[in-house]
C-alpha cells in the first residue's frame, strides 16, 4: 500500500538515512530532525522549549532502557583512541589533499568539516567498523559535492570498492 504524504525516508543499508519533506510541512514540525523553518539554530526545540545543547535535546528523546548523556561528558574519539589517529588522518586525506577532490573543494568551502568529521568517525570506529565508517564519511563529502553540481567518481578497488 503506498501513501503519498510528503515523506521520504531513504536508507542506505549501513549508516546514513535520508529524510524528505514536502514543503507544505515547513515550518509545523519539529523532532531529531529539526523543525523545517529554515533557520538551523532553532532546530533544537522539544514541545515548543529550545533545548540548550545538543546532548539536552537528545536526552529528551530518552527512555529508561537508554541513559541520558551527561553534558560534562566529552567524546574525543581520536585522543581516546590514539593509535588510530595516524590510520584515520592518512584515510581521510583525500577530502582535503589530491585531485579526486579538487573541484569539489572549490565549490564547497567548508571541506574541512568533511575532513574533521571523517578522522572523528575513523577514529572512533571499533576495528570491525573500520571500513563502514571511513566510507560513509567521505561518501557524506561526495554527496556534498554532488548537491553542489561536481560528481566525484572517488571509490576504487583501494578506496572504499563498491560491493555486488
Amino acid at each position: 500500500m503506498y501513501f503519498n504524504i510528503g515523506l521520504t525516508v531513504l536508507w542506505d543499508g549501513g549508516t546514513r538515512v535520508y529524510i524528505s519533506l514536502s514543503e507544505k510541512y515547513a515550518g509545523r514540525v519539529e523532532g531529531l530532525c529539526g523543525n523545517f523553518n529554515g533557520i538551523a539554530s532553532d532546530d533544537f526545540s522539544v514541545n515548543g522549549m529550545e533545548a540548550g545543547t545538543a546532548n539536552e535535546f537528545g536526552n529528551s528523546y530518552m527512555t529508561e532502557s537508554c541513559p541520558p548523556i551527561d553534558d560534562e561528558a566529552s567524546f574525543e574519539p581520536c585522543e581516546d583512541n590514539p593509535e588510530r589517529q595516524p590510520w584515520a588522518m592518512e584515510s581521510c586525506r583525500i577530502i582535503k589533499e589530491g585531485s579526486t577532490f579538487a573541484q569539489c573543494r572549490e565549490v564547497v568551502a567548508d571541506y574541512l568539516v568533511y575532513y574533521e568529521a571523517c578522522v572523528d568517525d575513523s577514529c572512533g570506529c571499533d576495528r570491525g567498523g573500520d571500513c563502514e565508517c571511513l566510507c560513509t564519511a567521505i561518501a557524506a563529502f561526495a554527496e556534498a559535492c554532488n548537491a553542489a553540481g561536481v560528481e566525484v567518481y572517488w571509490r576504487s578497488q583501494r578506496l572504499c570498492p563498491a560491493m555486488c
